[in-house]
């Protein structure tokens, strides 16, 4: 009768050791696919982010480059107006045509 109950709280002993293993195992496989599920997401998020900037960027660059074009516009229509309204001979337009190219050059 002794040896049943010790057989009995050994193969108790192992259950309880083995239920332990196996929650433990279970918790892993738990930890593990909220891991990867929180880091897919925050790669989801970096990769919107990502595109979000590109295009601010993009968006920038034009709005640059069209203050640009509309302060060149300005630049030429004032040099155009300056050799309109000057009797020049070919010096005095080149030289003319020179100093707005500089300015533009510095712009």
């Amino acid at each position: 009768m002794l040896f049943l109950k010790v057989n009995c709280y050994i193969n108790y002993g192992q259950s309880v050791v083995g239920l332990k293993a196996a929650i433990r195992k279970n918790y892993m496989e738990t930890a593990k696919k909220e891991k990867e599920g929180i880091i897919s997401k925050a790669g989801e998020e970096a990769n919107k982010l990502l595109v979000r900037a590109k295009q601010d960027i993009k968006n920038e660059k034009e709005s640059a480059i069209e203050q640009m074009r509309d302060q060149i516009s300005d630049l030429v229509i004032k040099a155009a107006e300056k050799i309109i309204n000057e009797n020049l001979d070919d010096a005095k337009q080149k030289k003319i045509i020179n100093d707005f190219l500089s300015r533009v050059n510095k712009n």
